[in-house]
């Protein structure tokens, strides 16, 4: 009994003694970044969860530290790109915790839900007026807000004028070089920033690209309109590779490009 007895106080003495030590200030544990750091099919979602219960937990993207004045979580979100997610918690009467870091690399090349949520961001695309039921994303999706806002520029009918279109979206198929093409060209006239060449002026840019006959017909005019504004680079021997995947870094000189020729784009709802 005299065991029991000294084993209780020296527990109660411990307890008291780490209360008093966080009079001063205990750290709050670091919050847990999920998924681990890697390579990724971008967006990659993120979850940030707290290891101490009722600790608030603030992130950033930018390469900032994350204090009380950065974004506060309130959920999982979308890293679009490759980047460095920190985060640091803060429980009430300790100090806040070690700054945790995940870094997340993204594929080298682009598929649709990537094209769609960095299309959505780039040029702040709105929701369309009548929305597409797809069977492969819902509602409660995070990327179904993207998914919609990029519908009304997929174009596929140009693509493939004779297809019976998918009802689905397809969010991790890879992107083709000729597909990306279509949609930044609709987006850009969408926001009257450029005309679609005729059938003339087509031929007339097509002229040197070698591979230019495979093209579909209805996609000729588009694609000759991207080559044409810096939004479709050429490949090696001049060719256009129509169903080569597109790349990030495909997408980041053409997003320059725009940003550089034609300033802020502005796309009313479709």
């Amino acid at each position: 009994m005299k065991l029991l007895s000294i084993g209780k106080t020296l527990a109660v003495i411990g307890a008291f003694t780490m209360a008093v030590i966080c009079l001063g200030g205990c750290r709050t544990r670091p919050p847990r970044i999920q998924p681990p750091q890697g390579i990724y099919a971008c967006p990659a979602e993120i979850k940030i969860t707290d290891k101490k219960h009722h600790a608030k937990i603030y992130y950033t993207t930018d390469g900032t530290v994350p204090t009380k004045l950065s974004t506060k979580y309130s959920g999982p979100f979308l890293v679009p790109d490759s980047e460095t997610v920190r985060a640091v918690a803060h429980a009430k009467h300790d100090k806040p915790s070690k700054v945790k870091a995940e870094t997340y690399t993204c594929q080298p090349t682009v598929n649709q839900v990537d094209l769609a949520v960095l299309l959505q961001l780039g040029f702040n695309l709105p929701p369309p007026k009548h929305l597409v039921a797809y069977a492969d994303i819902h509602s409660s999706d995070l990327i179904y807000p993207a998914a919609q806002a990029l519908t009304p520029f997929m174009n596929r009918q140009v693509l493939c004028p004779n297809c019976l279109l998918s009802a689905n979206f397809s969010p991790q198929r890879p992107t083709a070089r000729a597909e990306a093409a279509v949609i930044l060209v609709s987006i850009l006239m969408a926001g009257q920033k450029v005309q679609l060449l005729s059938a003339a002026g087509s031929d007339t840019v097509l002229a040197s690209v070698p591979d230019a006959a495979g093209l579909p017909a209805f996609a000729r005019r588009y694609i000759a309109t991207a080559i044409q504004n810096g939004v479709l680079i050429l490949q090696a021997g001049n060719t256009v590779l129509a169903a080569q995947p597109y790349t990030h870094a495909d997408l980041a000189a053409a997003l320059n490009t725009i940003q550089t020729n034609f300033g802020t784009v502005v796309v009313p709802p479709k």
